[in-house]
């Protein structure tokens, strides 16, 4: 009877000890998986900064054609200001176009980053579960051995 009671006092206290091993592994695994995902965010902001430093540049370099264009027809007569204007408003309706497509283009590249860091947060946690999975499964293994 003293021995099993010493046996009994043995295995809780190896089990309170895989108990802390489980936890610490645990926390480790969730430190890694929120370092990764930190990087992924980091790298996705950089990208982002980026795309948008790209359209700034691209509108100021269109708003200074714009404003070249406009004083060109300041200094031309009447008569060829009324052709230059159309000629303005098409050119105007092609770069809206084109920088409207430059925005899709970027909403679209956004939406996939966005997809794809989702993507791999849900495999990270996937393999956090499966790896919790076999942690509890070994420890209940060695606890059954143990108590056998």
């Amino acid at each position: 009877l003293e021995g099993s009671k010493a046996q009994k006092h043995e295995l809780l206290q190896v089990s309170a000890s895989h108990q802390e091993s489980l936890k610490a592994q645990k926390e480790e695994i969730l430190q890694v998986q929120n370092d990764e995902l930190l990087k992924l965010s980091s790298s996705y902001q950089r990208s982002l900064k980026t795309q948008q430093e790209e359209l700034l540049k691209l509108n100021s370099a269109q708003q200074e054609t714009l404003k070249a264009q406009k004083d060109d027809l300041l200094k031309l007569s009447t008569s060829h200001q009324e052709s230059l204007k159309a000629q303005k408003e098409e050119i105007l309706q092609v770069q809206n176009e084109k920088l409207a497509r430059q925005q899709e283009e970027v909403l679209k590249l956004n939406c996939a980053q966005k997809e794809g860091l989702l993507a791999q947060k849900a495999e990270l946690l996937q393999l956090q579960k499966e790896e919790l999975s076999k942690l509890n499964t070994s420890h209940w293994e060695k606890l059954k051995a143990q108590k056998e």
